[in-house]
């Protein structure tokens, strides 16, 4: 008899394991108490299967049989049970039934248990010992096995959750065969089989506890029917949260933690709980017990850093209304701050811009004047110069007129360049408008070189690749700002003796600027990894950088694509795409 005690034995185990889980699923994540108390009634029934097959005395055997009536019995409201808790359409009216299912249930098993006539004796065989039932159990089982009909029927005909059909008819046929064959296998080897004197090993608790686990996967796991415990549902939004929350208690010992304060600050929630908050924040602990509301703070990361945070805080109480603890949320400054300091930048941008549009227009008038004066010295100077001509032993008067007017022309030459960078520069800051007729790209390009040029100077060669026809384009400050930082990046890192090509094209509605530059004083790989980590970076401590940031931010603004490719070693190419008509102010 002791190899047919396995059977009951891995049963034991197999109900152990699984209500185990349940238990622990349903104190933190879903209401699993309906499978837990299954797994129970088939642990229980196990047991006395168990107890009664490692008897040699027939008459203790007996005492063991004869209460399997109780946990067998059990199972059909606990079924009823489960299914009240997945079946929306009937869910209450099984609920109210269940309580009547258990009471009867425990009346049948007590009295199956106790009474003589339940169990007349039992007889050993090849598969342990098999129970000789009276008339009581005769009557007692078909009692009994109205609540899992009643189950398998409902699982059956009433629909499941609000869902896609084949759904529910596979989660309604995974309930009805699990009640229907443990129902079936049950009462066969245990009661039908043994009424007619056939020996046969009891199978009804081992297959109840195998296709029990079944449905648990199915119904569980795989499709996450049972609801969900409000403590679980609030340990699920804290999980998501991305505001960090901790309990403390009122001596501010952290409790507890969410991930996200993990991520925060580097420590792990195992290793936060304990920790005191005067260690972590730098606000008194006095102050977080009376109550914050988004005040500035500090925490204290893993590494000793500082990162600035928003703190609110408030009293966690119990239900007589005591405090019992404190509950601190922690919102992340850091992206505000880069934010700020973004927007700190963009108005000293604009103030320089303005600035520069302001001098621009002054200095435009005394090189007007300057320019003037130079013309009419120049045409004073022919003058003089003709009539000097016709006069013999002038010679050396002509070589110092010839001279002058060399410095003249040189100076006319140099004032109209100074005239032409007070333009872009002045053109550079004016915002421009919609509905102007847009910009030629042509023309902006050529703009952004001569400013670009007063980085390096001749030392870089900037030159503009024959484009033909190119479309005009409605956002074209934003297009020369974006240039500009390109050229500027560009420039700054050439050798000497480097160049930068440029070509233009449009097609479809969408702009294509197309920037090769060679001889870079860095790796080409280099420049592309500077080039990806500019939505990363927090500080940017080049100015050229910077612009490099506020482009990026325009072309995304503007919906367009910036793409970055190496050429070689020491080469680059750049690919900008920009709606012809984006909409935005050019």
């Amino acid at each position: 008899m002791q190899m047919i005690s396995l059977i009951p034995f891995v049963t034991l185990l197999v109900s152990v394991v699984f209500a185990a889980v349940s238990l622990a699923w349903n104190s933190s994540r879903r209401e699993t108490a309906a499978m837990t108390a299954i797994f129970v009634c088939t642990g229980i029934w196990a047991l006395l299967d168990l107890l009664a097959s490692l008897e040699s005395d027939p008459a203790r055997a007996a005492f063991w049989i004869r209460w399997v009536h109780l946990p067998a019995l059990m199972l059909g409201p606990c079924a009823i049970r489960l299914l009240g808790r997945i079946l929306d359409p009937a869910g209450d009216r099984l609920q109210k039934g269940v309580y009547l299912g258990f009471a009867v249930a425990l009346g049948l098993g007590g009295v199956a248990g106790t009474a003589p006539g339940a169990l007349e004796g039992v007889v050993a065989s090849v598969w342990g010992w098999m129970p000789r039932w009276g008339w009581l159990t005769i009557a007692i089982v078909p009692a009994g096995a109205i609540f899992p009909v009643v189950a398998a029927i409902q699982a059956v005909r009433v629909p499941l959750r609000d869902r896609m059909e084949r759904g529910e008819a596979r989660r309604g046929r995974a309930i009805w065969i699990a009640v229907g064959l443990s129902l079936a296998v049950g009462i066969c080897t245990d009661y039908a089989l043994p009424l007619l004197g056939l020996p046969a090993p009891r199978l009804g608790a081992g297959l109840t506890a195998v296709v029990s686990a079944a449905m648990w996967f199915q119904i569980l796991h795989a499709n996450d029917d049972l609801a969900v415990t409000p403590h679980g549902m609030a340990r699920a939004m804290l999980a998501e949260l991305r505001d960090g929350v901790m309990l403390a208690d009122l001596d501010g010992t952290v409790l507890a933690s969410n991930h996200r304060i993990a991520e925060m600050t580097g420590w792990s929630s195992s290793r936060l709980a304990g920790a005191s908050l005067v260690e972590l924040v730098d606000t008194p602990f006095d102050r977080i017990r009376e109550g914050l509301q988004d005040r500035e703070s500090t925490l204290t990361a893993e590494d000793g850093d500082g990162k600035p945070i928003s703190l609110s805080s408030f009293l966690a109480r119990d239900r007589h209304g005591s405090a019992v603890g404190v509950i601190l949320v922690f919102r992340d400054r850091r992206a505000v701050q880069l934010l700020r300091r973004r927007l700190l930048t963009s108005g000293r941008l604009a103030a320089i811009g303005e600035l520069a549009a302001g001098i621009a227009h002054e200095v435009n008038n005394p090189i007007a004047f300057i320019r003037s004066d130079l013309n009419l010295l120049s045409e004073r100077l022919r003058e003089v110069h003709a009539r000097a001509a016709k006069k013999s032993g002038l010679e050396c008067e002509m070589r110092i007129f010839e001279a002058v007017g060399e410095r003249i022309t040189t100076s006319l030459t140099s004032i109209e360049r100074v005239a032409q960078i007070v333009a872009d520069v002045k053109g550079f800051a004016h915002a421009g408008g919609p509905g102007q007729g847009g910009s030629d790209p042509v023309a902006l390009v050529e703009g952004a070189m001569r400013l670009a040029r007063l980085f390096r100077g001749e030392e870089v060669e900037l030159r503009l690749a024959d484009s033909g026809f190119v479309e005009r384009i409605e956002c074209g400050q934003e297009l020369k700002q974006v240039l500009l930082a390109l050229f500027r990046l560009l420039v700054e890192g050439s050798q000497a003796g480097g160049s930068v090509c440029v070509g233009l094209a449009s097609e479809a509605g969408v702009l294509h600027t197309i920037l090769v530059a060679d001889r870079l004083a860095e790796e080409a790989s280099q420049l592309v990894a500077r080039f990806d980590a500019i939505e990363a970076a927090d500080v940017w401590a080049a100015p050229s950088e910077f612009g490099l940031v506020i482009a990026t931010e325009l072309v995304e603004q503007l919906g367009g694509v910036f793409s970055f490719m190496p050429r070689g070693p020491h080469a680059i190419e750049l690919r900008l795409q920009l709606p012809i008509d984006s909409g935005v102010s050019g």
